[in-house]
């Protein structure tokens, strides 16, 4: 017999379906779900080709052996969807449904024990163009236990679908409502044993059902497929359709193009000729479609893949880093239209990605922290040994949050990869895209959700991948600027010091000359007055004599102080080669102190000093270390003057506390006042050059606390600020320890 439309559906549905599933088990990564996929679909074309199968045959007894060998397939297809959409809903949904899924394969295996005997399939009546069935009682049994099972899972899946959201929500959806008709498929296959009629080719919804879920893993990357994969699926079913349609309508006129072709000889010629012609038209009508098809669906991302193209070729022209950053999480957040955006870069000194920059949702960037801190909320650092740092480098391209969620649901569920999935949860990443250079992860974009809900295709991380290494250039290029202004900064410390130095060590002499005949003169005076004969002067006289001699003894004191202080400039001022040697940290403090009180007023202050029993001797040179706690002191002193002169706090009398500890080949040295204290928008820009708090230029200029972290790391140690405003400020240096002597 012919093919007829609902013959012709079923043959296209199971190709279909037979099509679909070794592709997808072949592209798809290894895991539960592509396997339950792979092997629903299967079984689902295998049982859509009964019309097809049980049409071709004449006898009845060749269709019942025919309906029983198909009906193999369909015994299982209710317990392996209820499967799939457990493992689709998570490990969770698995264990916890595991042993009802026993109980369902079960009992499929039971109707397959029955299937060749008569309490299952007593017969088949043909009902043109093929065969139906006449059920036993354990077919009835059946299709109540297909619309139990499928229920539960589309129950199941409602259920996941109320609770999840975003790209999720989307791939939830789309399974719902594409397995759905191939479960109205199902049941339009049972209505002819029971109503003696079919209204509706069931096999069409088939048809429908791999359309959808080809169309679903193209807009949503359903179990890891994919883009190129998906369009190859579309190309196949499309292609089996526009070529089926010829087929079919010849079959369907074959007994018209019989009588044409006994009239006129040359009908067969003229219609092979047709037929080849349309056949060649198949590719060209197929592209046309495609092309279309696919600029209405990619027109959204081809739009902003243009813009961001553009954008990656013009970063390397940026020179500024903060400047560099907060353009690529803009144009992010804007053009790709996601939630957020943020860029991680690596901290070589502290061996960390720390977070510079993020526009969007979320919590703002917090300042750079410590070394010490873990990998956690958004602001702090992420180690370079950390789970999803290792991931990033393994791949060595884009990580898709919800493709981990995929693999561990998938059965691939390893302590690292589960780490890296929760890690970009922790971070809010949806994407985290890699900036390499050479073979160094030097940083990583973060990406959000897309307001619209769709999901990333695989164009749109390859557009990720080209901006991100266009990115690292252009850090690479921002970084090496910085370096220049450190280093141009540092040049300009190192000559003002020498400049100091020399005309310290040049004017000393000079000074002292001069603090020398002071003291001489001051001491002849003295000595000239205490040798005066008082006896007979009046009273006035001898009160003006005495003051002059103490005049003369302040005068001598403070000429020995005055050449005391010279001396201290000058040594704390020489120009030094910058050589290291072991110091204890009480010496740096004391040197930094001595010079310090001649600037601000010490007897203003409590200042405390509390150090560990046995504290190591640091590396490092004593005028540069006692330079930035020189620094460090005069701010304190300013912050405590101006929380007296804005605050204005009953009983209030500045305090600064320094303190030194050991701690694992290191010393810890803290300096903390009660001062005025930093908003956190000032605490973030503390370290940045030009930056200040002071009220003007002529107390700072926005140099001093970047050259003292210059110097500190010079010296392979970290500095780093806490600060409440009214407070006060906490710094912590950590510097490493000396050698041991040998």
């Amino acid at each position: 017999m012919g093919l007829t439309l609902y013959t012709g559906s079923s043959l296209l549905a199971s190709l279909a379906c037979i099509i679909l599933a070794p592709l997808v088990l072949w592209r798809g990564k290894p895991g539960r779900q592509i396997y339950l996929f792979s092997g629903l679909t299967l079984l689902v074309g295998v049982w859509s080709l009964f019309p097809f199968a049980t049409g071709r045959v004449e006898r009845g007894a060749d269709a019942l052996a025919v309906a029983r060998l198909l009906y193999l397939a369909a015994l299982f297809v209710p317990p392996l969807f209820l499967h799939l959409t457990y493992a689709i809903l998570g490990r969770s949904a698995l264990r916890r449904e595991a042993a009802v899924l026993r109980g369902f394969y079960l009992v499929s295996a039971l109707f397959a024990l029955a299937l060749p005997t008569e309490w299952f399939i007593r017969d088949v009546i043909r009902y043109a163009p093929f065969f139906g069935i006449v059920g036993g009682p354990l077919y009835t049994a059946y299709v109540g236990f297909f619309g139990i099972t499928c229920a539960l899972g589309f129950v199941a899946l409602r259920r996941g679908y109320r609770g999840a959201s975003g790209t999720r929500r989307n791939q939830l959806r789309y399974i719902f409502l594409s397995w759905f008709l191939a479960y109205v498929a199902g049941l339009f296959h049972f209505m002819p044993t029971y109503f003696g009629v079919e209204p509706f080719p069931h096999d069409l919804l088939v048809i429908a059902f791999v359309t959808l879920s080809a169309y679903a893993i193209v807009r949503y990357r359903i179990l890891d497929i994919r883009l190129a994969m998906a369009r190859a699926l579309i190309f196949a079913v499309v292609y089996a359709l526009v070529l089926g349609a010829p087929f079919v309508a010849l079959m369907v006129s074959r007994d018209v193009l019989h009588d044409l072709l006994q009239q006129r000889s040359f009908a067969a010629p003229l219609m092979a000729v047709l037929y080849a012609l349309l056949a060649s038209c198949c590719p060209f009508i197929y592209l046309a479609l495609q092309r279309r098809a696919e600029n209405r669906l990619l027109a959204e991302q081809r739009r902003y893949q243009i813009v961001l193209r553009q954008a990656a070729q013009g970063m390397t022209l940026i020179k500024e880093m903060d400047k560099l950053l907060n353009l690529i999480v803009h144009i992010l957040t804007r053009t790709v239209r996601i939630t957020h955006a943020a860029v991680h870069l690596l901290d070589k000194e502290a061996n960390v990605y720390v977070l510079r920059a993020r526009r969007g949702a979320g919590k703002s960037p917090s300042p750079r922290p410590s070394p010490q801190q873990g990998e956690g909320g958004v602001g702090q650092a992420i180690p370079v040994n950390s789970p999803l740092i290792q991931e990033l480098v393994r791949q060595k391209g884009a990580i898709v949050q919800e493709e981990l969620k995929l693999q561990l649901q998938s059965g691939g569920q390893t302590a690292q990869l589960v780490a890296a999935e929760g890690a970009m949860g922790t971070i809010q990443a949806a994407v985290a895209v890699p900036s390499f250079v050479e073979d160094t992860l030097i940083g990583f974009l973060v990406l959000g959700e897309k307001r619209s809900g769709r999901a990333y295709s695989q164009d749109d991380l390859q557009v990720f991948e080209a901006l991100a290494s266009q990115a690292a250039l252009a850090v690479e290029n921002a970084q090496f600027y910085d370096e220049l202004q450190r280093t141009q900064a540092d040049l300009f410390q190192t000559a003002k010091m020498a400049s100091l130095g020399q005309m310290a060590g040049g004017m000393s002499h000079q000074i002292n000359n001069r603090f020398y005949v002071l003291t001489i003169l001051a001491g002849t005076m003295k000595a000239a007055l205490n040798a005066l004969t008082l006896e007979g002067v009046g009273q006035d006289v001898r009160a003006a004599i005495v003051k002059a001699t103490e005049t003369f003894q302040k005068v001598e004191d403070n000429a020995i102080r005055g050449g005391d202080i010279v001396k201290t400039l000058l040594r704390f001022s020489r120009p030094t080669r910058g050589d290291q040697k072991p110091v204890s940290i009480q010496e740096i403090v004391d040197t930094a102190l001595d010079v310090v009180q001649y600037k601000i007023k010490l007897e203003e202050l409590d200042v405390s000093k509390e150090y560990e029993p046995d504290l190591p001797l640091v590396q490092g040179n004593v005028n540069q270390l006692a330079d930035s706690l020189f620094n460090l002191f005069s701010n304190a002193y300013d912050a405590i003057q101006s929380k007296q002169e804005r605050l204005k706090p009953p009983d209030y009398r500045g305090a600064i506390t320094v303190r030194a500890r050991a701690m694992s080949g290191r010393v810890a040295l803290t300096i903390a006042d009660n001062g005025i204290g930093m908003t956190p928008p000032e605490a973030a820009q503390l370290f940045i050059p030009f930056f200040t708090t002071k009220a003007t230029s002529e107390k700072g200029t926005g140099l001093g606390l970047f050259i003292i972290k210059r110097i500190i790391e010079h010296h392979g140690g970290h500095i780093q600020a806490t600060s409440q405003f009214g407070e006060g400020t906490t710094f912590i240096i950590t510097l490493p320890a000396a050698p041991a002597a040998v």
